[in-house]
C-alpha cells in the first residue's frame, strides 16, 4: 500500500511546490489580512449556504403544508364516512327497539359529521372540491330531514303493541276476543249459531296471526295473507245471528281493528317509501365521501412526490454548492497556509538547528515584507545575539576558572583549618569530660572527709566528757575505783577507736592531695589546649585578611574563638587557684589530724597509766587532777582542730563544685566554639 502511494505523495509534493513558487507573491499581503481574507470568505460561503438551506427549507415547508392538507383531508373524508356508518346502523336499531338512545346517538353521530365537514371546508384546496363538501352537508341534512320523517311515521305506527295505531288495533282485537268468548257462553244454547262463532273465531286467528307476521317483517306476502283471512272471517261473521248485546260491541269493534290496520298497511307503505329515501341519501353521501377519499389520497401522494422531488432537488443543489464553496475555500486555503506554513517550517528548521547551539545556520526570508520576514529578522537577531553570548561565556568560564582555583585554595585552608579546630574542640572537650569527672571525685572525698571529721569530734568530745567526768570525779576516786578502772577502760577503746578514724581521715586527705596533683595535670593540658586555639584563631585571623572580603566573617568567628580561648585560661587559672587553696585546706588539716592523733595516742598512755596506777590513787589524786584538767584542755583543743577540719572539708568540696561547674561551662563553650566554626566554614563554602 505504501508503495502505491509513495509515487502519488511525490506528484503531489511537485504540484504543490510549483503552486507554492507562482503564489509567492501572496506574500506581498499581509498575514493578518490573508487570514481576515480566508476567513470572510469562508463567514460568506456559511452565509450562502445557510440561505440556500433557507430557501429550500421555505419551498419544502410549503409542499409539505399541501401534503399535511391532502392527508388531513383523506383523513377527514375516511371519518365522515365512518360517521355516516355509524348513523344507519343507529337508524336500524331504533327501527327494530324504539330505544331513544339510538336516536340520540344518531342525532350526536350527525352533529360529529357536520363539524368534519365544517373542517373539510376550511382545507378546501379547489372550489370542486368545496362544491363536493357541500353537497355532502346537504345529503346528511336530507338524510335528517328523513329519519325525522320516519321516526314519526313509527311513532303514528307506535313502538310498541300498546300505542299509536297498532295499540288501537289490538285493543280492538283483545275486545274481539273477549266478546267472541261471553258470546260463544250466550248462545250454548243454539248450537248452529255456536258453531258459525267458532268458525268466525278461528279465522279471526288465523288473521291475527298473520297481522303479528306483516307488523314484525313488513313484507307484503303477509299482507296478502292477512288479507285472505280477513275475507275469511269477514265471510264466516257475516253468517253469525244473534240478539246478545256482546254481538253489536263485536261489530264496533271489527270495524276498528281492520280501520287501524289498514292506516298500518298506509303507514308502512309511507315509511318504506321515507326508508328509500334515507338509503339513496346514505348512498349518495358514501359515493361521495369515497370519491372524496380516493381524490384526496390521490392529491396526498402527488403531493408527496412532489415533496420528495423538491427535496432531492435542493438536496442536490445545495451538495453542489457546498462541494463547490467547499473546493474553493479548499484551495485558498492551501495558497495562503502554504504561503504560511512553509516559511514558517523553514524558519523552525532554523530555529530548532539554532536552539541546538549551531549558530553557522543561515537565516532565509530575511528580505521580505511579512509578519514572517520579521521573525526571520527576529531570528536574526538572536543569532547575533547568541554569537555575543558565546563570546561573552567563553570569557566567564575563564574568570570563573581563576576564581574556581582561588576558592579551592581557601577550601583546602579551610579544611586544614576545621580539621586542627575540632581535634583541638575534641581535645578540650575530652579535658573538660575528665576534669568534671576528678571534681565529682573530689567532692565525694570531700564528703567522706566531711563524714569522717564528724565522727571524730563525737568522739574527742566523748573523750572530753570522760575527762571532766573523771576530774569531777577525782574526790571520789578512792571510793569508786572500779568505776574509775571501767572509764578507763572505755577510755582506751575510744581512743583506739579514734586512733583508727583519724589513720582514715589522713588517707582520705592523701587521696584529697592526690587529686589535687591531678587536677593540676589536668588544668595544664586545658592551658596547652588554650594556648593551641589561641594560635590557630591567631592563624585563622591572617587567613581571614588574605581572603579579603570572603574572609570577613571568618576573621569574625576567629576572634570569637580568640576570645573562647582567652575565656578558657581564665578559667583554668581560676581553677588551679582554687585547687592550690584545696591543697592548702588539705595540708593544714593533715597537720590538724596528726596533732589529733598525737593527743590520743597520748590520751590512750594516760588512760593505761590511769589504769595500772588504781592503786595509787590516794597518792597522785592531784597529779591525776592536773593530767585530766591538762587532757580536757588538749580534748578541747582538738574539738576546735576537728572543727576546722570540718570547715576545711567545706571549701574543698565548694571548690570541687565551682571547678565542676567550671568544667561543664568549658564543655558548653566548647561546642559553641564548634558550632560557630562550623557555621562560619558553610558560610565561607557558600560564599
Amino acid at each position: 500500500m505504501i508503495k502505491l502511494l509513495r509515487p502519488l505523495l511525490l506528484k503531489w509534493q511537485k504540484i504543490s511546490a510549483n503552486v507554492s513558487q507562482k503564489f509567492q507573491i501572496v506574500r506581498i499581503i499581509p498575514l493578518r489580512i490573508r487570514m481576515m481574507a480566508l476567513a470572510t470568505f469562508g463567514i460568506l460561503s456559511i452565509a450562502l449556504l445557510s440561505g440556500a438551506q433557507l430557501y429550500s427549507n421555505d419551498q419544502l415547508s410549503a409542499k409539505m403544508a399541501g401534503l399535511s392538507n391532502s392527508r388531513q383531508a383523506e383523513n377527514l373524508f375516511t371519518q365522515i364516512d365512518i360517521k355516516i356508518l355509524e348513523m344507519k346502523d343507529n337508524e336500524k336499531d331504533f327501527r327494530l327497539t324504539f330505544i331513544d338512545d339510538h336516536l340520540r346517538n344518531f342525532r350526536e353521530n350527525r352533529r360529529d359529521a357536520s363539524a368534519l365537514t365544517a373542517q373539510l371546508l376550511a382545507i378546501a384546496s379547489s372550489g370542486e372540491q368545496k362544491q363536493a363538501i357541500e353537497n355532502i352537508e346537504i345529503s346528511i341534512q336530507s338524510y335528517l330531514t328523513s329519519m325525522d320523517e320516519t321516526t314519526d311515521i313509527l311513532k303514528l305506527i307506535g313502538t310498541s303493541l300498546y300505542d299509536g295505531y297498532q295499540g288501537d288495533m289490538r285493543s280492538a282485537a283483545a275486545k274481539i276476543e273477549k266478546s267472541i268468548g261471553k258470546l260463544i257462553k250466550a248462545e250454548k244454547a243454539n248450537p248452529r249459531t255456536l258453531a258459525n262463532i267458532k268458525t268466525a273465531y278461528t279465522a279471526f286467528l288465523q288473521m291475527s296471526r298473520q297481522e303479528k307476521n306483516y307488523l314484525l317483517f313488513k313484507s307484503d306476502k303477509y299482507l296478502q295473507k292477512h288479507g285472505k283471512q280477513s275475507a275469511a272471517f269477514t265471510d264466516a261473521w257475516s253468517k253469525v245471528q244473534s240478539k246478545d248485546k256482546n254481538y253489536k260491541k263485536i261489530a264496533k269493534s271489527i270495524k276498528k281493528y281492520f280501520t287501524q290496520f289498514d292506516n298500518i298497511a298506509k303507514t308502512n307503505a309511507e315509511l318504506v317509501i321515507a326508508r328509500e329515501g334515507m338509503l339513496s341519501h346514505i348512498t349518495d353521501i358514501t359515493d361521495i365521501t369515497r370519491k372524496l377519499v380516493v381524490a384526496a389520497r390521490l392529491e396526498s401522494d402527488t403531493n408527496f412526490n412532489a415533496y420528495i422531488a423538491t427535496e432531492k432537488k435542493w438536496s442536490r443543489l445545495l451538495l453542489i454548492f457546498a462541494i463547490s464553496m467547499g473546493l474553493v475555500i479548499l484551495l485558498l486555503s492551501f495558497i495562503i497556509t502554504n504561503s504560511i506554513i512553509k516559511p514558517l517550517a523553514l524558519l523552525n528548521k532554523q530555529t530548532v538547528a539554532l536552539a541546538d547551539g549551531n549558530l553557522d545556520t543561515e537565516i532565509s526570508d530575511t528580505n521580505k515584507y511579512d509578519n514572517i520576514a520579521q521573525m526571520a529578522n527576529a531570528m536574526l537577531n538572536f543569532k547575533q545575539n547568541a554569537l555575543k553570548q558565546v563570546k561573552l561565556e567563553q570569557d566567564q568560564a575563564q574568570v570563573q576558572q581563576e576564581e574556581a582555583s582561588r576558592t579551592q585554595k581557601i577550601g583546602t585552608t579551610i579544611k586544614t583549618f576545621e580539621g586542627n579546630a575540632f581535634e583541638v574542640l575534641n581535645t578540650v572537650r575530652d579535658a573538660a569530660s575528665q576534669l568534671n569527672s576528678s571534681s565529682d571525685e573530689l567532692i565525694q572525698l570531700s564528703d567522706n572527709v566531711h563524714t569522717q571529721s564528724d565522727n571524730a569530734g563525737e568522739a574527742v568530745r566523748d573523750v572530753a566528757a570522760n575527762i571532766a567526768l573523771v576530774a569531777s570525779s577525782t574526790d571520789e576516786l578512792v571510793i569508786a575505783i572500779e568505776e574509775i578502772s571501767k572509764q578507763s577502760h572505755n577510755s582506751i577503746a575510744v581512743a583506739g577507736q579514734a586512733t583508727d578514724e583519724v589513720k582514715k581521715t589522713i588517707a582520705t586527705m592523701t587521696d584529697l592531695s592526690n587529686a589535687s596533683d591531678e587536677i593540676n595535670k589536668v588544668i595544664k593540658l586545658i592551658q596547652d589546649i588554650a594556648e593551641q586555639t589561641n594560635l590557630l584563631a591567631l592563624n585563622a585571623t591572617i587567613e581571614s585578611a588574605r581572603a579579603g572580603d570572603a574572609g570577613k566573617g571568618f576573621a569574625v568567628v576567629a576572634g570569637e574563638v580568640k576570645a573562647l580561648a582567652a575565656q578558657t585560661a581564665k578559667a583554668t587559672d581560676e581553677i588551679g587557684s582554687q585547687i592550690n587553696r584545696i591543697r592548702g585546706f588539705s595540708d593544714h588539716a593533715m597537720s590538724s589530724i596528726e596533732n589529733v592523733n598525737r593527743v590520743i595516742l597520748e590520751m590512750q598512755d594516760i588512760t593505761n597509766i590511769v589504769a595500772t596506777a588504781v592503786t595509787e590513787q590516794d597518792d597522785i589524786v592531784k597529779k591525776v587532777s592536773e593530767i585530766v584538767h591538762t587532757t580536757s584542755e588538749q580534748s578541747h583543743k582538738t574539738a576546735s582542730t576537728m572543727n576546722e577540719v570540718k570547715k576545711s572539708m567545706d571549701a574543698s568540696k565548694s571548690a570541687a563544685e565551682n571547678v565542676n561547674n567550671l568544667s561543664s561551662n568549658l564543655t558548653s563553650q566548647a561546642q559553641t566554639l564548634e558550632t560557630e566554626i562550623s557555621d562560619f566554614l558553610d558560610d565561607v563554602r557558600q560564599a
